[in-house]
């Protein structure tokens, strides 16, 4: 839950902006797409092509790789660009909250007895 549906919902709320249960609505239809691999990279692309806000998460989620590049005027260069960079984001940030979770992980496992 915690790799998986928690990023997903503060990145509905935090980054496409949805209130609570729109985020939770929303989550349901994108729920099978990589926020790094998918839906990350292809909300930035929108901003920087100044398009986001037209299409909702779950429409520009499901549209291909060479759809959605078509449609939204995305090089295939720098759709790979942004994928990567959203993937290393995410492993960067995997990397640094793990340690932080390891010590109530292993209070938590109950050590004294």
């Amino acid at each position: 839950v915690d790799d998986n549906i928690a990023p997903k919902l503060r990145f509905l709320a935090d980054e496409v902006g949805l209130g609570k249960e729109e985020a939770v609505y929303m989550l349901l239809k994108v729920m099978n797409y990589s926020l790094a691999g998918r839906l990350r990279p292809r909300l930035r692309l929108l901003r920087k092509h100044g398009q986001a806000g037209r299409f909702a998460v779950s429409t520009i989620g499901k549209l291909t790789n060479e759809v959605f590049r078509d449609k939204f005027g995305v090089t295939a260069e720098e759709y790979d660009a942004e994928v990567a960079a959203c993937v290393r984001e995410h492993a960067e940030e995997k990397h640094t909250r793990r340690p932080e979770a390891s010590p109530a992980v292993a209070t938590a496992g109950g050590g004294g007895g």
